[in-house]
């Protein structure tokens, strides 16, 4: 601080003049992101100007939208949403169904996220730091040897072990309505919805989904011999219904999946008036709706965002989730909620022999009924937000100034539109060069829509390895730019 010039801080716009140079200051990343800001009485010190000056330096800092007033504690920094970074383009039509030409590619990435020898910005998983290890230890430790032998020697129910599907029902869906006999285990996530998909569509049948869409989803639905409809999404909204709505009085569609809560890739929350309108577009048509709720636990505000099972009477929303993202990604404790269409579930599951491990469902039954999740989750929020907020700051940082970005309310994926002639597979095939996953948007359309287009991960928290990867990127892309 004390390199700030004399003739700067003694002329007559004197806040403005510092405000601008702790700006700069900010904007190098020499103050992090959600970092305490001198007090005014150090800067008063330190630089001689009066802590009406300095005050007025921090309410311009906060007009630009630099900092934050924390009562009691002082100033910090907030996240950098620089002007350059306008919103994401948002525009298009339904794709006629069509076979991938990317799955090949699809399974190159997933490998790539296993490489221990990479940077990992392209898969959506959380630090190992940031999961409860140690109290999930404690619930371990709490199920006996003689449960343990039962366990073991016990096979398993195919609709799944009733104590984790009571604290299932109680904790996390927090609805009335959904009882315990209402939940089906699965092994995580990607399996509830393969069950889904079995259940209320065959092969050459049509599904409706978002786009761009979760390139493992697209995987899934060409697995099982379906085809996607992609749908286009908005980057802050979800799905486009008006959109939606057009395509199902023209063609057959036997469901539609999709993510309403901080959808992958886009980040988008779907307003409640728009999940409302879903539910009831999708149910007078008699048409069942497929919710992939992975991420709904993630969210950056201050209530979970309402489910679209939350507004279903009819039974046609069949709602997934998992505990892969929030709790234990090797347990792989999923669950699905199936409405109308359990028994053809269960059926499913005997035939195919989808059961989960006794064990895993025991331990994290006994974890949730510790009360501990609830605590991890509200640790973890604040954890991912803040690493939001770091890796949105570096890009601004570091990337070209054409750089689109979307801002999420919740979970763990920035969507990132670059200049019109780049080609996101390049950047992803430069950055493997460098050691460095990311994801390039080819791959989250059957389309070559989304080829400008990359996903990266805010799941670790920050450091200056994670920094330099970026400004690493960065370099990539002016080279390309």
């Amino acid at each position: 601080m004390s390199n700030w010039s004399s003739k700067e801080t003694k002329s007559q716009f004197q806040y403005i003049r510092l405000a601008d140079t702790l700006e700069k200051r900010i904007l190098k990343g020499e103050y992090k992101i959600g970092e305490k800001l001198p007090s005014l009485r150090k800067l008063h010190n330190q630089l001689g100007l009066s802590k009406t000056t300095i005050f007025y330096t921090y309410i311009e800092l906060e007009k630009r939208g630099l900092v934050e007033s924390r009562p009691r504690s002082g100033y910090f920094v907030k996240a950098l949403i620089s002007p350059r970074f306008s919103r994401l383009s948002s525009a298009g039509n339904a794709l006629a169904p069509q076979k991938s030409a990317n799955l090949n590619l699809s399974n190159s990435i997933v490998d790539a996220l296993s490489n221990p020898e990479l940077l990992h910005f392209g898969g959506i998983t959380i630090s190992p730091t940031l999961l409860p290890l140690n109290a999930f230890s404690r619930s371990l430790k709490s199920i006996s040897s003689n449960h343990i032998d039962h366990i073991i020697s016990t096979p398993g129910k195919p609709e799944g072990n009733l104590e984790l599907r009571q604290q299932i029902a109680k904790r996390i869906l927090e609805d009335d309505r959904i009882e315990a006999d209402d939940i089906i285990i699965t092994n995580r996530c990607m399996e509830a919805l393969n069950l889904c998909l079995r259940a209320v569509a065959k092969r050459g049948d049509t599904i409706a989904v978002e786009s761009p869409v979760f390139f493992e989803s697209l995987s899934l639905i060409e697995n099982l011999g379906m085809q996607a409809l992609e749908i286009p999404t908005h980057p802050q909204t979800g799905i486009d219904l008006d959109n939606l709505e057009a395509v199902l009085s023209q063609r057959a569609v036997q469901a539609c999946m999709v993510i309403p809560n901080f959808q992958n890739p886009l980040g988008a929350l779907m307003p409640v008036s728009n999940k409302k309108r879903l539910v009831e577009m999708l149910g007078e048509r008699r048409i069942p709706i497929i919710e992939n709720d992975i991420s709904g636990d993630l969210y950056f505000g201050e209530t979970r965002p309402p489910t679209l099972k939350s507004f279903d009477t009819k039974g046609l929303v069949l709602y997934c989730s998992s505990f892969s993202k929030t709790l234990a990604p090797g347990l792989r404790g999923g669950w699905t909620v199936p409405g109308k269409f359990r028994e053809s579930i269960i059926e499913l599951k005997v035939n195919l022999s989808f059961y989960p491990s006794n064990l895993d469902q025991m331990l994290i039954a006994e974890f949730l009924e510790s009360g501990s999740y609830d605590r991890h989750l509200k640790r973890l929020r604040n954890a991912l937000k803040q690493q939001m907020e770091n890796l949105n700051s570096a890009v601004v940082r570091h990337f070209p100034r054409e750089t689109k970005i979307n801002r999420p309310q919740g979970g763990m994926v920035l969507w990132i539109e670059l200049k019109p002639t780049i080609d996101g597979l390049e950047i992803y095939q430069a950055a493997l060069r460098e050691k460095i996953s990311i994801i390039p948007g080819c791959v989250f359309s059957h389309s070559q829509k989304f080829q400008n287009f990359i996903r990266l991960n805010y799941g670790d928290p920050w450091t200056e390895k994670l920094e330099q990867g970026i400004s690493t990127l960065g370099t990539i892309l002016a080279q390309f730019t």
